[in-house]
C-alpha cells in the first residue's frame, strides 16, 4: 500500500517497466529522479558539475519510457475477445438486526435468525442468478459475482452451487459465484470462494480467498492454502484471486507461473480506498501478462488487457444496474518479471553493498594521504 509506484497508474508509458521489474522499478526511477534533483541544485544546476549524473538519469528513463511506448504500440489489437460480464447483488442487508446482534456479542446464531438469514440470501441469490442470465442472453460467455454477493448456509450451498450448475449449462456460459458460505460449526465459520462451473455444469475450479483482510474478516474467515488457481478452458487460461489477494505481487506471481489469461478478482471496497485499491490491481495484470477483470463492490470495476488498458470501468456510487461488460482478450502475455522476480531489487540490493564498499574503501585513502 505504500509504493510509491502506485502513484504512476495513469502513466502506461512508464506503467510497462513493471513486466520487467515489478513495481520496484517505478520506485527505483522516482527515488533516482529526487536524487539527482537534489544533487543538481546543491551545486546549483552547473552543467559542467551535473552533467554525468543527470545524463545517466535522462537517458535511463528515455529509454524506459521508449521501451514502455514499443510494448503499448505493441499490442495485439486484433486477437480474439470474450464477453464478459460482472455483477454486484442488490442493496439488501443480509443480516437480519437480530442476527447482526448475535454476531456482534459472539453468540450462536439461534434459528430464527439463521431463517432470516436464508430468506434474505434467496432474494439476494435469485437477484444474482436472473442478472446472470440476462447477461447471458445478451452475448456474455463468462458471467461473475462481486465477492461474496452470493451466500448460503453451509447445508445450503450444494443447493446453491446446482441451481449454478443448471445456468451454466443451459445458458453455455462460464459461470464464477462469488459467495459467501456460513459454516456455524466451525470456528472460523465464513467461507469466502469463488467457484467456476462450466458451460458442460462441471466444477472446474473451487477456491477460497487466500488471505483475508487483517482485523474482523480474518478472525472469522477460514484460510485458503494460499495458492492462486486456474483451468485451461476454450476461452483461456482462467485463474481467480479475491480483493486482498491481488495486493500480494509474490501470490499473484503464481498466475504469471501458471500462465493464466484471465485473472478474475471478485472484489468488495468501501469509499475511502476507492479508486485506489482497484488502480493497485491494475499493476499485477502488467507485471504478470494476463487480462484483469475486478468486480467491485462498494468501489471501482474495471476490465484491463494485460498491458493495463481500460477496456470498460463501472463505479458502484455512479450507476444503478452495477454491470461491468467487457471484451477481454483471450490470450495473455509471458513476462521477463514473471520469469525472473525480483532479480532488479537484488541488483540494487548487490549495487548499494558493492558501492558502500568502495565509497568506505575510497574513504580509507583518502585518510592516509
Amino acid at each position: 500500500w505504500g509504493s510509491w509506484a502506485y502513484s504512476q497508474y495513469e502513466s502506461l508509458v512508464l506503467l510497462q517497466v513493471t513486466s520487467i521489474t515489478g513495481m520496484y522499478g517505478i520506485s527505483f526511477l522516482i527515488a533516482w529522479f529526487a536524487s539527482v534533483g537534489n544533487w543538481a541544485w546543491e551545486r546549483d544546476f552547473e552543467w559542467s558539475e551535473v552533467r554525468g549524473g543527470g545524463t545517466a538519469f535522462v537517458l535511463t528513463f528515455a529509454t524506459v519510457l521508449l521501451i514502455g511506448g514499443v510494448r503499448l504500440m505493441l499490442g495485439t489489437s486484433d486477437c480474439q475477445t470474450v464477453r464478459v460480464a460482472s455483477i454486484t447483488k442488490p442493496d439488501l442487508e443480509l443480516m437480519t438486526p437480530d442476527a447482526a446482534a448475535e454476531l456482534a456479542t459472539g453468540t450462536t446464531l439461534t434459528a430464527a435468525a439463521l431463517d432470516g438469514v436464508r430468506s434474505r440470501a434467496d432474494d439476494i441469490n435469485t437477484f444474482l442468478f436472473e442478472r446472470s442470465e440476462r447477461e447471458a442472453r445478451a452475448g456474455a460467455k463468462l458471467v461473475f459475482w462481486g465477492e461474496a454477493n452470493g451466500f448460503a448456509l453451509k447445508s445450503d450451498e450444494p443447493q446453491l452451487v446446482a441451481r449454478g450448475v443448471e445456468l451454466a449449462r443451459s445458458n453455455q456460459i462460464h459461470l464464477g459465484m462469488a459467495i459467501g458460505v456460513w459454516n456455524q460449526e466451525s470456528p472460523k465459520p465464513l467461507e469466502n470462494k469463488i467457484i467456476l462451473i462450466n458451460p458442460q455444469g462441471e466444477i472446474v475450479l473451487n477456491t477460497l480467498k487466500a488471505i483475508p483482510v487483517p482485523g474482523g474478516e480474518a478472525a472469522i474467515s477460514a484460510r485458503g492454502d494460499g495458492r492462486i488457481k486456474s483451468v485451461v478452458t476454450p476461452i483461456g487460461r482462467i485463474g481467480a484471486a479475491i480483493c486482498f489477494d491481488m495486493d500480494f505481487p509474490s501470490l499473484i506471481a503464481e498466475a504469471g507461473q501458471q500462465q493464466v489469461d484471465i485473472l478474475l478478482a471478485p472484489s468488495n471496497d468501501w469509499q475511502a480506498i476507492d479508486p485506489w485499491h482497484t488502480h493497485m490491481a491494475r499493476f499485477r495484470a502488467v507485471e504478470q501478462g494476463f487480462n484483469l477483470v475486478r468486480h467491485t463492490s462498494l468501489g471501482l470495476s474495471v476490465a484491463t488487457d494485460c498491458r493495463s488498458r481500460v477496456l470498460a470501468s463501472m463505479d458502484h456510487y455512479e450507476t444503478e444496474d452495477r454491470v461491468l461488460v467487457a471484451q477481454v482478450p483471450t490470450a495473455g502475455v509471458p513476462t521477463i518479471y514473471s520469469k525472473v522476480g525480483d532479480l532488479f531489487v537484488w541488483i540494487c540490493i548487490a549495487g548499494s553493498v558493492v558501492l558502500t564498499m568502495f565509497s568506505r574503501r575510497s574513504g580509507r585513502g583518502d585518510d592516509r594521504s
